[in-house]
């Protein structure tokens, strides 16, 4: 809001939210070791929290033994009220975790080469 001469509020106008390319996002490796199961995939995000997020949203509940709606639902929360740690002695590696229907869910993430395999 903003206090004009003559004491009335008005709000700004927005200004839009300009996204990078998705080849200018930093580009990350998750690996979540859960329910005897270990599960690698990838996403691009400006952050390491937001890739967090969304990982957790596009994961496929039908791959991960366990997981389920529900568990998904309780995933992306988690991922959404948790930040994921520094791994000491790393460069660009995090850990977090998650209680997911009872099990520990370990989910590592590292942000990644988007041309690391020739």
């Amino acid at each position: 809001m903003v206090l004009h001469e003559f004491g009335v509020l008005a709000a700004r106008p927005l200004m839009p939210v300009v996204m990078p390319p998705i080849e200018f996002m930093p580009f990350y490796t998750f690996i979540m070791e859960y329910a005897g199961g270990t599960y690698i995939s990838q996403v691009s995000a400006l952050s390491e929290k937001s890739a967090c997020v969304k990982w957790a949203e596009r994961l496929n509940v039908s791959e991960v033994q366990g997981l389920g709606l529900r568990g998904k639902e309780s995933l992306i929360q988690q991922m959404k009220d948790e930040s994921p740690v520094p791994l000491t002695g790393t460069v660009n590696a995090w850990c977090t975790g998650a209680l997911i229907r009872g099990k520990s869910a370990l989910i590592n993430l590292v942000q990644t080469d988007r041309d690391g395999n020739f």
